[in-house]
C-alpha cells in the first residue's frame, strides 16, 4: 500500500515514554481453555517495569512486519506475530504442514487442526539477515476435542487453524501464543531499551519482542 494511503498508527503520535511501540500482557490460559481472560496493554516500550521485558529476545522484523519462523526443518519467511488471530495459523494444504498437523475431517471443524496425539515443537525465530535467533516453544491439540471439552470457552493456548492457501510462506503466531507472556511490537525507526536497562545497546524497531525460551 502506498505510504501517502496509510493510517498514522495512534502510538506515534503519544508523547515520548509512551509512542516507541506497545507491550501486550496476558494471564496464562489453562491447556483445556478458559472462558475469559484478563491483561493489560502497555503504551511504550522500555519505559517502566509494566512495560519492560526481562531476558527478552529480540526479533526485528522486515519494513511489512514479518519474520522467519523454522518449523520442523521448513523455514516460513513471511511469518508474523499476531494477537488479533486467535490461534495459531498456517496454510494446512503444504504437505509440509499436513503431515503433522492434519485438519479436523468432521464438517464444523474443518477449518482447525486435529493432531492426535497433540503436538508440541520448539520454532525458530529469525530476522531477515539472520543475525538475531529466538526459540518459541508452542503447542497444537485436536480442536474439535479442545472445543467440546471446555463449554463457554473462547481463549485457547493450543488451538491451530488453516490459514488458507496463498500463505505458504507464513506462520501465524497468533493470540494462543500471548497467553502467559509479554509480547512487544516496536514501531519502525523508534528506539526502545525492551529490558528497561539504559546502559545497554537499545532496540530500533520494526521488531517483536518477547520472554526469551518461551
Amino acid at each position: 500500500m502506498p505510504l501517502a494511503s496509510q493510517l498514522t498508527n495512534p502510538v506515534a503520535v503519544m508523547p515520548a515514554s509512551y509512542n516507541n511501540g506497545t507491550v501486550l500482557a496476558l494471564n496464562s490460559v489453562a491447556s483445556r481453555g478458559a472462558q475469559s481472560v484478563t491483561g493489560s496493554l502497555y503504551l511504550g516500550i522500555g519505559t517502566s517495569s509494566g512495560n519492560s521485558i526481562p531476558a527478552p529476545a529480540v526479533i526485528n522484523a522486515s519494513n511489512i512486519g514479518t519474520i522467519t519462523v523454522t518449523m520442523n526443518g521448513t523455514k516460513f519467511e513471511r511469518s508474523f506475530m499476531d494477537s488479533g488471530t486467535s490461534g495459531y495459523a498456517m496454510d494446512a494444504s503444504l504437505s509440509a504442514i499436513s503431515a503433522i498437523l492434519p485438519r479436523c475431517t468432521a464438517p464444523s471443524y474443518t477449518a482447525f487442526l486435529c493432531p492426535d496425539p497433540s503436538y508440541s515443537t520448539a520454532l525458530t525465530l529469525n530476522n531477515a539477515a539472520n543475525t538475531q535467533s529466538g526459540t518459541a516453544l508452542i503447542t497444537i491439540v485436536h480442536a474439535q476435542n479442545l472445543f467440546n471439552g471446555c463449554s463457554g470457552c473462547f481463549a485457547f493456548n493450543n488451538v491451530g487453524f488453516d490459514l488458507g492457501k496463498g500463505w505458504s510462506q507464513s506462520i501465524d503466531l497468533g493470540l494462543s501464543f500471548f497467553f502467559g507472556k509479554k509480547i512487544a511490537t516496536g514501531l519502525e525507526e523508534t528506539s526502545a531499551w525492551v529490558d528497561g536497562n539504559t546502559s545497554g545497546t537499545p532496540y530500533i524497531g520494526p521488531y517483536f519482542a518477547y520472554p526469551s525460551g518461551s
